[in-house]
C-alpha cells in the first residue's frame, strides 16, 4: 500500500530533456526532480523519438504533454507493483509511502530503465507511416537487441539489454527495501 502522493512524487523523478521538437514541453516533463534525464538510461529514448512515434501525426502540445504524463504514470505504477507488491515480503496492510518519500533514489534506475523500454517499444510498435516508422522497421533487429541484449552460442551474455538493466535495478531496490540478504538454513542438525 502506498499513497497517491508517493506515486506523484516518484513519477516526476525522471525528466525527458529539452531536445527541440515541434511543440513545447512542460517544464515538469523536461526536468526530473532527481536531475536525471531519460537519455542517461538510453540514447534512443529521447523526447524527439517519442514525439515522432506517437499515434497522432503532429500531436498538439496539450495532448503530447498529457501523453508524456500518462507514460510516466504507467511506468511508475508498473515499477511500484514489481518492486513492492510482487515481492514475497510485501505486506498489504503496511504503508510503504514513507520509504518511497524518504528514499526515492532507490526507484530511479528502475523508473529510468522502464521508461526507456516503454519508449523503445513505442518506436518498434509505431503504426504511423513516416520517416521514423520506416527507420524503426529497418532497424527492428537492432532495437530488439537494445531491449534484450546479446548472448553467444553458449548462453554467455555478450551485451546486456535494457530488460536486464531493469531487472537488476528492480532487484537492487527490492533487496534494500525488504533487506533480503539474510541466509536461513533450514535443515536438521547433522552433528
Amino acid at each position: 500500500m502506498y499513497s497517491s502522493e508517493s506515486i506523484s512524487y516518484l513519477q516526476d523523478r525522471i525528466g525527458f530533456g529539452s531536445n527541440p521538437i515541434a511543440v513545447s514541453v512542460d517544464p515538469t516533463n523536461q526536468v526530473g526532480s532527481s536531475g536525471r534525464l531519460l537519455t542517461s538510461f538510453h540514447k534512443l529514448a529521447d523526447i524527439k523519438q517519442i514525439y515522432n512515434t506517437t499515434t497522432e501525426i503532429n500531436m498538439p502540445e496539450v495532448a503530447f504533454n498529457e501523453h508524456l504524463q500518462e507514460l510516466k504514470t504507467q511506468v511508475t505504477l508498473k515499477v511500484l507493483t514489481e518492486i513492492l507488491n510482487k515481492h514475497s515480503g510485501y505486506q498489504p496492510t503496511y504503508d510503504y509511502s514513507n520509504i518511497i518519500l524518504e528514499r526515492p533514489e532507490l526507484f530511479d534506475d528502475a523508473l529510468g530503465f522502464s521508461l526507456a523500454i516503454a519508449v523503445i517499444q513505442q518506436q518498434i510498435a509505431v503504426e504511423r507511416s513516416n520517416n521514423e516508422q520506416r527507420k524503426a522497421s529497418e532497424v527492428f533487429q537492432k532495437l530488439k537487441i537494445e531491449l534484450e541484449g546479446v548472448k553467444d552460442a553458449y548462453g554467455n551474455v555478450i551485451s546486456r539489454g535494457l530488460f536486464s538493466s531493469y531487472y537488476y535495478a528492480h532487484k537492487n531496490a527490492s533487496r534494500i527495501i525488504f533487506k533480503t540478504e539474510k541466509f536461513i538454513i533450514d535443515s536438521p542438525n547433522v552433528w
